[in-house]
Protein backbone atom coordinates (compact mmCIF):
# COMPACT_ATOMS: atom_id res chain seq x y z
CA UNK A 1 0.00 0.00 0.00
CA UNK A 2 3.09 2.15 0.08
CA UNK A 3 2.90 2.42 -3.48
CA UNK A 4 -0.61 3.19 -3.50
CA UNK A 5 -0.26 6.24 -0.72
CA UNK A 6 2.37 7.58 -2.68
CA UNK A 7 0.53 7.41 -5.83
CA UNK A 8 -2.25 9.28 -4.16
CA UNK A 9 0.15 11.96 -2.41
CA UNK A 10 2.13 12.82 -5.69
CA UNK A 11 -1.89 13.51 -7.34
CA UNK A 12 -3.04 15.41 -4.43
CA UNK A 13 0.06 17.53 -4.55
CA UNK A 14 0.00 17.58 -8.56
CA UNK A 15 -3.90 18.79 -8.18
CA UNK A 16 -3.02 21.42 -5.27
CA UNK A 17 -0.52 22.63 -7.84
CA UNK A 18 -2.99 22.86 -10.66
CA UNK A 19 -5.33 24.10 -7.31
CA UNK A 20 -2.83 27.01 -6.93
CA UNK A 21 -2.04 27.92 -10.50
CA UNK A 22 -5.60 28.84 -11.01
CA UNK A 23 -6.24 30.63 -8.28
CA UNK A 24 -3.17 32.99 -9.03
CA UNK A 25 -4.93 33.13 -12.60
CA UNK A 26 -8.34 33.98 -11.14
CA UNK A 27 -6.57 36.75 -8.78
CA UNK A 28 -4.76 38.29 -11.42
CA UNK A 29 -7.58 38.36 -13.77
CA UNK A 30 -10.07 39.91 -10.82
CA UNK A 31 -7.36 42.58 -10.22
CA UNK A 32 -7.48 43.70 -13.58
CA UNK A 33 -11.17 43.75 -13.49
CA UNK A 34 -11.46 45.66 -10.65
CA UNK A 35 -8.78 48.34 -12.55
CA UNK A 36 -10.70 48.04 -15.41
CA UNK A 37 -13.93 48.84 -13.04
CA UNK A 38 -12.24 51.95 -11.23
CA UNK A 39 -11.32 53.24 -14.67
CA UNK A 40 -14.72 52.36 -16.86
CA UNK A 41 -16.65 54.28 -13.10
CA UNK A 42 -14.59 57.26 -13.87
CA UNK A 43 -14.96 57.29 -17.13
CA UNK A 44 -18.83 57.44 -16.58
CA UNK A 45 -18.80 60.35 -13.98
CA UNK A 46 -16.34 62.29 -16.71
CA UNK A 47 -18.91 61.92 -18.87
CA UNK A 48 -21.91 62.73 -16.69
CA UNK A 49 -19.83 65.92 -15.28
CA UNK A 50 -19.43 67.10 -19.19
CA UNK A 51 -23.43 66.03 -20.22
CA UNK A 52 -24.28 68.33 -16.70
CA UNK A 53 -22.14 70.76 -18.45
CA UNK A 54 -23.46 70.96 -21.40
CA UNK A 55 -26.54 71.46 -20.32
CA UNK A 56 -25.44 74.34 -18.69
CA UNK A 57 -24.22 75.81 -21.22
CA UNK A 58 -27.37 75.30 -23.24
CA UNK A 59 -29.41 76.60 -20.65
CA UNK A 60 -27.30 79.72 -20.98
CA UNK A 61 -27.81 80.04 -24.72
CA UNK A 62 -31.16 79.36 -24.10
CA UNK A 63 -31.24 82.61 -21.72
CA UNK A 64 -29.27 84.23 -23.92
CA UNK A 65 -31.33 83.92 -27.43
CA UNK A 66 -34.39 85.05 -24.99
CA UNK A 67 -32.03 88.36 -24.05
CA UNK A 68 -31.39 89.14 -26.94
CA UNK A 69 -34.64 88.52 -29.10
CA UNK A 70 -36.56 90.62 -26.76
CA UNK A 71 -33.81 93.34 -27.38
CA UNK A 72 -34.58 93.21 -31.10
CA UNK A 73 -38.01 93.28 -30.85
CA UNK A 74 -37.88 96.44 -28.51
CA UNK A 75 -35.57 97.71 -30.97
CA UNK A 76 -37.81 96.93 -33.85
CA UNK A 77 -40.54 98.44 -31.79
CA UNK A 78 -38.73 101.55 -31.43
CA UNK A 79 -37.92 101.48 -35.37
CA UNK A 80 -41.79 101.25 -36.11
CA UNK A 81 -42.54 104.38 -33.68
CA UNK A 82 -39.45 106.87 -35.46
CA UNK A 83 -40.94 105.54 -38.76
CA UNK A 84 -44.24 106.26 -37.58
CA UNK A 85 -42.75 109.94 -36.14
CA UNK A 86 -41.14 110.35 -39.54
CA UNK A 87 -43.82 110.18 -41.95
CA UNK A 88 -45.97 112.03 -39.72
CA UNK A 89 -43.72 114.65 -39.94
CA UNK A 90 -43.13 114.41 -43.78
CA UNK A 91 -47.10 114.55 -44.01
CA UNK A 92 -47.43 117.82 -42.06
CA UNK A 93 -44.49 119.60 -43.82
CA UNK A 94 -45.41 118.70 -47.09
CA UNK A 95 -48.87 119.87 -46.71
CA UNK A 96 -47.64 123.15 -45.05
CA UNK A 97 -45.32 123.80 -47.78
CA UNK A 98 -46.04 124.46 -51.65
CA UNK A 99 -42.88 123.37 -53.83
CA UNK A 100 -44.97 124.53 -56.64
CA UNK A 101 -42.83 128.13 -57.18
CA UNK A 102 -39.41 126.85 -55.89
CA UNK A 103 -36.84 126.64 -57.64
CA UNK A 104 -35.29 123.16 -59.17
CA UNK A 105 -32.94 121.95 -56.96
CA UNK A 106 -32.31 118.69 -55.96
CA UNK A 107 -33.58 119.32 -52.12
CA UNK A 108 -36.69 120.96 -53.92
CA UNK A 109 -37.46 118.58 -55.77
CA UNK A 110 -37.12 115.82 -53.71
CA UNK A 111 -39.71 117.55 -51.13
CA UNK A 112 -41.85 117.88 -54.52
CA UNK A 113 -41.57 114.12 -54.56
CA UNK A 114 -42.58 113.56 -50.75
CA UNK A 115 -45.28 115.80 -51.18
CA UNK A 116 -46.44 114.03 -54.14
CA UNK A 117 -45.87 111.01 -52.19
CA UNK A 118 -47.76 111.87 -49.16
CA UNK A 119 -50.72 113.93 -50.87
CA UNK A 120 -53.44 111.44 -50.96
CA UNK A 121 -53.25 111.22 -47.03
CA UNK A 122 -52.63 114.83 -46.46
CA UNK A 123 -55.55 116.24 -43.52
CA UNK A 124 -54.94 112.59 -41.76
CA UNK A 125 -53.38 113.91 -38.30
CA UNK A 126 -54.29 117.71 -38.79
CA UNK A 127 -56.20 118.06 -35.31
CA UNK A 128 -52.78 117.02 -33.79
CA UNK A 129 -49.94 120.08 -32.33
CA UNK A 130 -46.51 120.04 -33.73
CA UNK A 131 -43.63 119.39 -32.11
CA UNK A 132 -40.82 121.95 -31.97
CA UNK A 133 -38.77 119.92 -34.16
CA UNK A 134 -41.41 120.08 -37.17
CA UNK A 135 -42.25 123.73 -36.65
CA UNK A 136 -38.21 124.30 -36.99
CA UNK A 137 -37.79 122.36 -40.00
CA UNK A 138 -41.05 124.15 -41.47
CA UNK A 139 -39.05 127.45 -40.84
CA UNK A 140 -36.36 126.30 -43.04
CA UNK A 141 -38.00 125.04 -45.78
CA UNK A 142 -40.57 127.63 -45.48
CA UNK A 143 -36.97 129.82 -45.73
CA UNK A 144 -35.95 127.86 -49.26
CA UNK A 145 -38.88 129.36 -50.97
Amino acid sequence: MNNIELAINITVIILLIATIICIWRFSRNLSVLRNKHDSLQNLVLALNTAADKANNAINGLKTAANEASLNVDKAIEKTQIAEEKLLKTTRNISKDVDFSYAPSTPQNRLAKNIQQQFEPNIGEDEDEEKSESEIELLKVLRSIR
